[in-house]
């Protein structure tokens, strides 16, 4: 179960508590991606604004933030610094992993930068906390490579899955963007 994170203002009187201000709890979901599954990250988008509207009525929110919800701007430690900042990745609780076939772009480190991401979410978790959960998605339909970057992209993506399993994060393949959706509802 994910952490509590309440606001409430409650009250004792003769031993009839008063809640002055709604309790709630906030689930925040961050989506980790490269640029290739737009429409994996816009069904997202559609399916925690859906459940967000059934939740309301049980005090829970659901917040979902993606690297394209960052605003524009300058950070003179550089553009994923900024993106990074935004999602708050250590303070989320959920972390969601897509993808295809490219890996992403590669910083100064050799990492793209959703793996950076993913790899934060979990050295939050290997460090004893109880979030972000972390799961990734892969989605499994065929392409074809026009390049052999593009072949060796791909085969970066294959090699963090299987590093991912080692280390016991949660996988599911997907064919197409609504098979997605339905392993998306059911995880």
């Amino acid at each position: 179960s994910f952490p509590t994170r309440r606001s409430s203002d409650l009250a004792d009187l003769g031993g009839e508590r008063v809640d002055h201000m709604r309790s709630t709890r906030t689930i925040h979901i961050v989506v980790a991606s490269p640029g290739d599954v737009a429409a994996e990250r816009e069904i997202l988008d559609t399916v925690i604004n859906a459940a967000a509207r059934l939740t309301r009525y049980a005090d829970l929110t659901l917040q979902l933030d993606r690297w394209e919800d960052v605003a524009p701007g300058f950070d003179s430690r550089g553009v994923q610094a900024r993106i990074e900042d935004h999602l708050q990745i250590v303070q989320c609780d959920v972390v969601i992993g897509v993808f295809w076939k490219r890996f992403g772009e590669l910083d100064a480190s050799g990492q793209s930068r959703t793996q950076r991401e993913i790899e934060a979410a979990l050295k939050q978790r290997e460090s004893g906390e109880a979030t972000p959960e972390v799961m990734v998605y892969f989605c499994t339909k065929p392409s074809t490579p026009d390049s052999a970057e593009e072949a060796e992209e791909h085969a970066r993506v294959l090699r963090f899955k299987k590093h991912l399993q080692n280390r016991n994060v949660i996988t599911s393949d997907y064919g197409e963007p609504n098979d997605f959706k339905f392993n998306v509802l059911v995880d």
